[in-house]
C-alpha cells in the first residue's frame, strides 16, 4: 500500500460499536488498513448509550434511539460536534452510510473543501419497506430532514426528493418513505466526486437512476482473523452444519430456511442461525411450528470473531436473501473460512460462482435440495476447496488498496 503522503481520513458511519453488521465490519477493517499502512483514522458516528470507546480516533455525535425503527440509533448533529470536527485538518472524508451523520461529514468536506467520498452499501428504499412507520418518526425526522437539506443541499435537491426514480423497486405506494429515502441515496451519490459500491449489480442500479458521478465498485472484503478457541460441539449423528448469519428480518427470508430444513423429513442438517433482530420471536414460533427445535439452533447476536470461529466450525453457509443484499460481507468472511455457500439471488456475482456455491431456487424447496447435494463430502470438498482459493481476491489489504488509490487521485487533485 502506498506511503507517497500520509493522509487524514473522516470516516462518517450511522453505527458502529458495540453494534454488529455487515457495514460495521467493512468499516473497520478499513480503518484497519489504513492505519497500518500510516494514515490516521477518524471515525465519527452516533454515541452508544452505556458505550464506552477505548479508541481516541472514535468521535461519538449526539444521538437518540427509536423504537419504531426497532430500536436504531440515530445521530444528529450539534454546533459544538461542528466546531469539534473543523479543528481536524481532514485530507478526504467518506460517508458510508446517507442519513444525518454523512450529512455532517458533506458538511466537513464543504467547509474545509476536501474530497467527498461517499459509499452506499444498502439499497436503503428496499431496507425501509420493511417498516409500518409511525406518525411520530414523521414529527421527529420530517422538520430535521427539510431544514438540513434546505440548508445543506439547497431549493433543487430538496425538489428532486420527491422527484419519481427512474430505477426503483418497492411494493408499497408511492407515498411511502422508502421511495424518497431511495431518491436521497441518489442525491447523496451526486454531491460526491466518487461513488463506492461493492456490487456490480448496485453500480448498474445507480447508474440507471442517474447517478452522474462516477461510481466504482470496490468489493466487500474480510480482515485477518485468528482462531479462537471452539465454540460449538460436533454436529449430531454427522448432520450436514448449515450457518446462516444474518438480521432476523423479513428482507434476509431466515423463515425459508427453517421451511427447508422441515422438507427434508429427517435429521441429517442441524441449522445454526447468528443474528438478532424483529423478527426473532415469530422464527422460534415457526420453528416449534414446524417441529424442527431440534435441528435449529439460535445463538443470537455475536461478535464478529465468534461468527469467524462459529464459520470453522460449520460445514456450510447458507443464505435465503433475495432482491435485497448488495454483497454480503458473511460472503467474503465464509471464503476465508473455507465454505461452500448457497444463496438464491443470481445478482450476486461478488464471491460465488459455480465453482464454490450452489444457486438454489428461491423456495424452502430449492433449499431442501442443495442441502441434499451438499451432503456429499466429495462435492463439500471440491466447493470449499474454491472458496478458499477465492479468498485471496477478498482480503481486506486489497480492498482497502483501491479505496486508498481514490483518496491519493482525488487529494492529488484537490
Amino acid at each position: 500500500m502506498s506511503r507517497v503522503k500520509r493522509l487524514t481520513i473522516g470516516i462518517f458511519v450511522e453505527h458502529y460499536d458495540p453494534f454488529v453488521s455487515g457495514v460495521i465490519t467493512s468499516v473497520k477493517s478499513l480503518k484497519y488498513e489504513l492505519e497500518k499502512a500510516g494514515h490516521t483514522v477518524y471515525v465519527i458516528c452516533p454515541k452508544a448509550k452505556g458505550y464506552q470507546d477505548k479508541d481516541k480516533f472514535v468521535i461519538r455525535t449526539p444521538a437518540f434511539s427509536t423504537r419504531f425503527l426497532d430500536n436504531t440509533t440515530v445521530g444528529f448533529s450539534t454546533a459544538a460536534i461542528t466546531r469539534r470536527l473543523m479543528r481536524i485538518k481532514f485530507d478526504v472524508i467518506h460517508s458510508q452510510d446517507v442519513f444525518f451523520v454523512s450529512l455532517l461529514g458533506l458538511r466537513i468536506a464543504r467547509r474545509q473543501n476536501v474530497p467527498y467520498v461517499q459509499t452506499i452499501h444498502t439499497l436503503w428504499g428496499k431496507f425501509f419497506d420493511q417498516f409500518h412507520l409511525s406518525p411520530i418518526v414523521y414529527l421527529l425526522a420530517g422538520p430535521k430532514f427539510i431544514l438540513t437539506y434546505l440548508r445543506m443541499l439547497g431549493w433543487r435537491d430538496f425538489r428532486r426528493v420527491f422527484w419519481r426514480p427512474r430505477h426503483y423497486e418497492s411494493k408499497r405506494r408511492w407515498t411511502y418513505p422508502s421511495r424518497f429515502i431511495w431518491q436521497h441515496s441518489l442525491t447523496m451519490a451526486n454531491q460526491a466526486q466518487v461513488v463506492i459500491v461493492p456490487s456490480m449489480h448496485q453500480r448498474q442500479a445507480l447508474l440507471d437512476s442517474g447517478v452522474a458521478a462516477p461510481v466504482k465498485r470496490v468489493t466487500n472484503s474480510f480482515a485477518p482473523f485468528q482462531p479462537q478457541p471452539s465454540i460449538l460441539d460436533k454436529p449430531k449423528d454427522g448432520r450436514l452444519r448449515v450457518l446462516c448469519v444474518a438480521r432476523l428480518s423479513s428482507e434476509k427470508r431466515v423463515d425459508v430456511l427453517l421451511r427447508a430444513i422441515q422438507k427434508l423429513k429427517d435429521n441429517s442438517v442441524e441449522l445454526v442461525i447468528v443474528g438478532d433482530g424483529p423478527q426473532k420471536a415469530e422464527l422460534l414460533a415457526l420453528a416449534h411450528g414446524l417441529k424442527v427445535d431440534s435441528q435449529v439452533r439460535f445463538l443470537g447476536l455475536q461478535s464478529n470473531e465468534s461468527v469467524r470461529q462459529i464459520m470453522r466450525e460449520s460445514d456450510v453457509l447458507a443464505l435465503a436473501s433475495y432482491n435485497f443484499d448488495t454483497q454480503p460481507v458473511v460472503f467474503d468472511e465464509a471464503l476465508d473460512a473455507g465454505l461452500p455457500i448457497v444463496y438464491c439471488d443470481p445478482k450476486f456475482i461478488e464471491a460465488v460462482g459455480s465453482d464454490n456455491a450452489l444457486l438454489a431456487n428461491k423456495d424452502a424447496k430449492g433449499f431442501a435440495s442443495a442441502f441434499r447435494q451438499l451432503q456429499d463430502p466429495s462435492l463439500r470438498a471440491r466447493l470449499a476447496k474454491a472458496s478458499s482459493a477465492k479468498a485471496k481476491d477478498f482480503r481486506s489489504s486489497h480492498s482497502a488498496h483501491q479505496i486508498l488509490a481514490i483518496y491519493e487521485q482525488l487529494t492529488a487533485d484537490s
